[in-house]
């Protein structure tokens, strides 16, 4: 996506709340672009540094008026991640917490509080993009602009007796928000299975690349939806493969070829049986495989 961009003669502006060591960005999706990273915003923290990101923004855009270059901007806010904050005018969820400790958080009994704070900070992050997309109005480039929101995870508050992210593939914690905006696009809702795979794609064809998705990608374009088979997910240790009936089939870090398979109902739960349980999954797992190789050097 970014090597035709650059190709097309986008310029670039990315924007985070925090550094991109972590995740590691640089050496990833923008690797071809990190002069044009701003990843060290002054402010303590996500309360001051989110909206700094809508604001450095506009300000680029309005830097170089007589540039009609077309422009590629990524940010990403922080405020609903870990201690979800947010300024004290935004409590508008209660009762809430003063703040949060992850390492206790396992002996709370009641996570009202818990997620009315991360509601908090989700509201708050919405305020912030809801000025950016004023501002992009405004400026009459909204019409003419593709604008994806999305998040990297869900949440878990004791689902299933866990909390945060990343601990596992629960539907808390894979499913997020994704909506997506482009000139001429019929407003509607895609209710079948889609991965953020498939943004790269759906912006590449929405540019007139003519080239079907899977030849140079294993997402598929949005613009396009359908019934899939399974949806990949990564956490850092772990893949899963997700079913459309809700089940996951959990694999292991290293080699897909050793170490203990995992699978689990749509609650959640363990299949028992071994190797048996995973009989109904193998020509899932055989496909994911071959299509997770399609592009390795």
């Amino acid at each position: 996506l970014i090597e035709a961009l650059q190709a097309r003669g986008y310029r670039f502006k990315i924007l985070s709340s925090t550094r991109f060591t972590f995740p590691q960005f640089r050496r990833t999706a923008f690797v071809d672009i990190e002069a044009d990273i701003e990843d060290e915003l002054p402010g303590e923290d996500a309360r001051r540094r989110d909206p700094e990101l809508a604001r450095r923004l506009l300000a680029w855009l309005d830097g170089r008026p007589g540039d009609r270059r077309p422009f590629f901007a990524f940010l990403f806010p922080d405020a609903p991640h870990s201690g979800y904050l947010y300024p004290p005018e935004f409590g508008f969820f209660q009762p809430t917490v003063d703040h949060v400790n992850f390492l206790t958080l396992p002996s709370v009994k009641d996570a009202r509080p818990i997620v009315n704070r991360y509601r908090n900070a989700v509201r708050f992050d919405d305020h912030v993009l809801g000025g950016l997309l004023d501002g992009l109005r405004a400026r009459g480039l909204l019409d003419d602009t593709i604008v994806v929101i999305t998040g990297d995870h869900g949440e878990a508050f004791n689902e299933h007796g866990l909390w945060g992210h990343t601990s596992a593939f629960t539907s808390e914690q894979m499913r997020v928000p994704l909506l997506l905006h482009a000139p001429g696009l019929t407003p509607g809702t895609v209710r079948a299975m889609t991965s953020h795979l498939d943004v790269p794609a759906t912006i590449l064809e929405l540019l007139g690349c003519a080239a079907p998705a899977s030849s140079f990608s294993t997402g598929r374009s949005l613009l396009h939806p359908g019934p899939r088979d399974h949806v990949p997910v990564t956490a850092f240790q772990e893949t899963a493969l997700v079913r459309p009936d809700g089940s996951v089939v959990i694999l292991p870090a290293g080699s897909f070829m050793t170490g203990e398979l995992e699978v689990r109902d749509p609650a959640y739960r363990v299949v028992p049986g071994g190797r048996a349980a995973l009989k109904p999954h193998a020509a899932a797992l055989a496909s994911a495989l071959a299509e997770m190789n399609r592009f390795l050097r």
